[in-house]
C-alpha cells in the first residue's frame, strides 16, 4: 500500500528520536521535508525527499531510513544476514566506502553520499542522505538497447573485480570454502520458515555439493530496473547501492534472466562477452534460483511458476 506525500518544515521528532544521538546534528539540518510513497508495500526503508545545507549551498537531497526492526523482519535481508554476515541497519555508517567503490568501478553515475549513519541499537534505525537525482524509474515498455548496454557495461566493469572471500562489499571476510555450507543453510533456513515443500527444497540444496566457486565479485541480489533512474537524455544512474555484496556472478546473472526478454538478452550479452567469457549457468541456475525466491527479490510468491521460467542464457 502506498503512503501518500506528507510535507513537514523539518523531519518528525519521533525519526529523529530513532537515530543515534551523534547523527541527530546532521540530520537536525533537513528542512522542507516530504516522506516519499514506499514502491512496495513490504518495503523495509522510509525514504524522505528534503533540502540540506552542506558547503555553504543548498541540495536537494533524499533521506533514506532503515529500522533494524525492519531489517529483521524481511526475507531479504535475513538471507543477507545469514549468508553474507550482512546487518544493513547496522553498518549504514560505513557506506561511504561503498559509494567510493562503486563509483571507482562503474561507468554509471551515482549520486553523492552527504551522510550516513548505523543504528547503534536494536530500536534505532540507520541512514543514507544523499544528493538528489533528477529521473525517472524506466517504464518496462520502455527499456531500449541504449539502456541495456548501459546496464551490461556496469556489470561487466564491476565483474572486473574479484576476492576470495565473500560478505559485504565494505568488508568482506568470509572465506571462499565457507560458500557451499552458507549457502545450504540458508536455503534450509529459509524454506522451512517460509513453508516451502522441503521434498523441493532438498532435492535442489543437494546440488550445492557439486558447485565450484574459485572467485567472488561485486554483485546485486536484489538487481531491478527501479534501482535506477533514467534522465531525460537517457543516462542511468544507480542510486541504489544498498545491497552490493562480494558474491558469486553468476547468481546476478541468474537474475538477469528475469529482467530481460531474449531479444534484450542478446544485447546485454553482446556487450558482456566484450570483457567476460559467459558462466555456463546450467549446475547452478536451480540454487540460485531458490536462494532468489526465498529472498523475495522480485516479490514472486509462485515457486513453481518461479523456477519455470524460461532458461534465457544457453
Amino acid at each position: 500500500m502506498l503512503i501518500s506525500v506528507s510535507m513537514n518544515r523539518s523531519l518528525p521528532a519521533t525519526l529523529l528520536s530513532q537515530i543515534a544521538v551523534e547523527h541527530q546534528a546532521v540530520l537536525k539540518e533537513c528542512h522542507t521535508a516530504a516522506l516519499l510513497p514506499r514502491l512496495f508495500a513490504d518495503s523495509t526503508h522510509q525514504v524522505w525527499s528534503c533540502l540540506y545545507g552542506y558547503d555553504s549551498e543548498e541540495l536537494n537531497c533524499v533521506l533514506k531510513v532503515c529500522s533494524v526492526e525492519g531489517v529483521r523482519h524481511s526475507p531479504f535481508w535475513q538471507a543477507m544476514q545469514q549468508l553474507f554476515s550482512f546487518d544493513f541497519a547496522h553498518e549504514m555508517g560505513r557506506y561511504g566506502l561503498v559509494y567510493q567503490h562503486v563509483k571507482s568501478m562503474t561507468p554509471l553515475k551515482i549520486p553523492r553520499l552527504i551522510a550516513a549513519g548505523s543504528a547503534n541499537k536494536v530500536n534505532q534505525s540507520g541512514f543514507l542522505l544523499t544528493e538528489f537525482v533528477d529521473g525517472k524509474v524506466i517504464e518496462p515498455n520502455k527499456i531500449g538497447v541504449p539502456h541495456i548496454e548501459q546496464l551490461a557495461h556496469h556489470l561487466a566493469a564491476l565483474h572486473q573485480s574479484t576476492q576470495i572471500v565473500f560478505g559485504p562489499l565494505y568488508a568482506p571476510q568470509l572465506s571462499i570454502d565457507l560458500w557451499g555450507d552458507a549457502l545450504a543453510k540458508t536455503l534450509k533456513d529459509l524454506s522451512r520458515a517460509q513453508n516451502i515443500d522441503l521434498r523441493i527444497a532438498d532435492d535442489i540444496i543437494r546440488q550445492i555439493a557439486s558447485l565450484e566457486i574459485d572467485a567472488f565479485y561485486p554483485i546485486m541480489p536484489d538487481l531491478r530496473w527501479d534501482q535506477f533512474l533514467v534522465t531525460d537524455d537517457g543516462v542511468l544512474n544507480l542510486i541504489d547501492l544498498d545491497g552490493l555484496v562480494w558474491g558469486p556472478r553468476e547468481l546476478e546473472l541468474v537474475l538477469i534472466e528475469y529482467l530481460l526478454d531474449p531479444s534484450q538478452l542478446d544485447v546485454f550479452k553482446a556487450v558482456y562477452t566484450r570483457s567476460h567469457v559467459m558462466p555456463d549457468l546450467d549446475s547452478v541456475r536451480d540454487v540460485y534460483r531458490l536462494l532468489l525466491f526465498v529472498m523475495n527479490v522480485l516479490g514472486e510468491s509462485d515457486l513453481e511458476k518461479w523456477m519455470g521460467h524460461p532458461v534465457r542464457f544457453k
